[in-house]
């Protein structure tokens, strides 16, 4: 995400991000001396504002960052809303960026759409991000890849970027555990969702049961994040309990994900369920 917004953006060019979103949107962007504009996700569905999304675009702006499935809120954007984010790019001469580092942990059987496949458009000026930190669990080998339709385009990328060097790239010991994930690791990881979408389904009725939380039902990813619905801050809720039951839990604080996260958390949920179940009743049984 950094080597696209380098790639992408100059000092004081403007970036429109989600708003909730994880907070690696933002620091990319501004570690690259650009300026973000949020557009409004809703923080249960994380439908987009698309009148919004319009009336941000300056001629300043030069990037559209998406985040597929949506990372707190798990939406998987259908096909027709991918569109119209390339349809408002293209018409705008803009590019886009899609993080799609959670498309392989989807529930239900649900169709997932890589965003340069829904349209011709969607194919220009646009990079995919994906990795393998959420998919096989090696997040700390930092291993991913950047898709791009346009050769020259990504011929350009990779030179200016640097990442196929030793100075930027990633690890000798990352690609062949990558490797190895893609080749040989399909088995445990249709174990994996399995196990994880029963946690999900698990979570959410202990939340929905609470009294206190009012959770929302991803459709993808391994978070959860339910609204705070006894009138505590963000903050207020996970130092409680923090001190109280013994759990951490991620505030949906600006810093964080942005102000449109205040009033909720987040709950990951990819562990055993006997952890995941103790964790639930500690936080419940804190309050």
């Amino acid at each position: 995400m950094f080597l696209i917004a380098k790639y992408v953006l100059n000092p004081g060019d403007e970036a429109i991000i989600f708003d909730p979103v994880d907070f690696l949107f933002k620091k990319t962007v501004e570690a690259v001396g650009g300026n973000i504009k949020l557009c409004a996700v809703d923080s249960k569905t994380g439908d987009i504002d698309f009148e919004m999304l319009v009336s941000l675009i300056s001629p300043k702006t030069k990037l559209i960052s998406i985040c597929n499935p949506h990372n707190p809120v798990g939406r998987v954007y259908s096909k027709e809303i991918l569109k119209k984010i390339s349809e408002i790019a293209a018409a705008h001469d803009l590019w886009v960026m899609s993080d799609e580092i959670w498309s392989d942990i989807v529930y239900d059987r649900r169709e997932f759409n890589t965003y340069s496949s829904v349209s011709e458009e969607a194919k220009k000026k646009s990079f995919t991000v994906f990795g393998f930190s959420k998919s096989f669990g090696i997040a700390g080998l930092r291993i991913g890849a950047v898709l791009c339709n346009d050769q020259e385009l990504l011929d350009d990328f990779t030179e200016k970027s640097q990442f196929n060097s030793t100075i930027e790239g990633a690890s000798t010991l990352s690609q062949i555990a990558a490797s190895v994930a893609i080749d040989r690791a399909k088995p445990w990881f249709n174990d994996f969702l399995t196990h994880l979408q029963h946690n999900r389904d698990l979570a959410h009725s202990m939340l929905n049961n609470s009294g206190i939380l009012t959770p929302n039902l991803p459709e993808a990813t391994f978070v959860i994040f339910p609204k705070i619905e006894n009138g505590m801050s963000s903050d207020e809720f996970a130092l409680h309990v923090l001190k109280e039951g013994k759990v951490a839990i991620v505030p949906g604080s600006e810093r964080w994900f942005g102000k449109g996260a205040e009033g909720h958390i987040r709950i990951c949920f990819s562990t055993s369920q006997e952890i995941l179940t103790e964790g639930l009743n500690r936080l419940i049984n804190s309050f």
